[in-house]
């Protein structure tokens, strides 16, 4: 998989993103997500997702039916890669790859001492 400056993300890189976000959303830190929190992940990552597709999302997710979506299984989902978690793990790599640039760029700016 490549990001969106077509360079290579390793697995473990990947597997970290996507916790990133997910540990972003799971907050009150027991290490599941539950519908609603759910719906908050894919309405922030996509937008334009309707409720069809996100409640499809959940549904896939949700193997053991009680509501709660551990990080594994998120995790698991989205590198086990169907059309849906594919289009979702494209958003989390630009979502994540974007803030590691501005991250970057804030750096560089910071030793930037010629403004160049």
């Amino acid at each position: 998989m490549t990001d969106a400056a077509g360079v290579e993300i390793d697995i473990e890189s990947l597997t970290q993103r996507i916790g990133q976000v997910f540990d972003r959303f799971d907050k009150d830190g027991g290490g599941s997500l539950d519908r609603h929190e759910l719906h908050s992940v894919f309405k922030t990552l996509g937008p334009n997702f309707t409720a069809k597709q996100i409640n499809s999302f959940c549904k896939n997710l949700d193997k053991g039916g009680d509501g709660q979506i551990t990080k594994e299984e998120f995790v698991e989902w989205i590198v086990q890669g169907s059309g849906e978690a594919k289009e979702v793990l494209k958003l989390i790599i630009k979502e994540t790859g974007d803030a590691l640039a501005v991250s970057v760029r804030e750096v560089f700016s910071r030793f930037d001492t010629d403004s160049r």
